[in-house]
């Protein structure tokens, strides 16, 4: 048996914005402009929650523009 953690498959929104290091309000805020990484919908009316897989969000954070790079 390993001793490795499990990592999810799936993240909530709170901990969705902690793996990118941002707060939940910004992801929130991305997601009802359309800004951010791709979500799922969980779930369906007002019991319905966002979800992100890990496989989105590092693919998200691959597609960003590269900032600085400087001497």
């Amino acid at each position: 048996m390993s001793d490795s953690p499990v990592r999810p498959r799936a993240y909530s929104t709170t901990d969705a914005a902690k793996y990118l290091g941002v707060s939940r309000h910004t992801l929130e805020a991305w997601r009802v402009q359309g800004r951010g990484p791709s979500y799922r919908r969980l779930g369906t009316g007002r019991a319905a929650r966002a979800m992100y897989l890990v496989e989105d969000l590092d693919a998200w954070i691959d597609s960003l523009e590269a900032v600085g790079g400087g001497r």
